[in-house]
């Protein structure tokens, strides 16, 4: 399982008229059946979000790449996301924060 973490930012004037709740939410309307995602978290930050997403793709390209395919389809299809846009992703494998030794 991969964690995928992508960040959003409100376009220069645009006011913040979704929480993180809310965003959670069209972010599962927008979930295909082949993106394989398990969980989605979100957190406010100053300035925009961080959303987590938790897929079962083991590649780290496709992981990341499908998460930031998802959040697309959520800024276009979300009516409250239209004035938002990705500002950074990263993609993190889960195996590697489990301790060693």
């Amino acid at each position: 399982m991969r964690l995928a973490r992508i960040s959003i930012a409100a376009r220069h004037d645009a006011a913040a008229r979704i929480d993180a709740a809310a965003l959670v939410d069209a972010t599962w309307a927008a979930v295909r059946s082949a993106d394989a995602v398990e969980h989605v978290v979100a957190r406010a930050v100053p300035g925009g979000f961080e959303v987590g997403v938790f897929l079962q793709p083991a590649d780290t390209s496709a992981g990341r790449d499908t998460a930031r395919a998802l959040m697309g389809r959520v800024l276009i299809n979300s009516p409250a996301m239209r004035q938002w846009r990705i500002v950074a992703d990263t993609d993190v494998p889960l195996d590697s924060l489990r301790p060693r030794g």
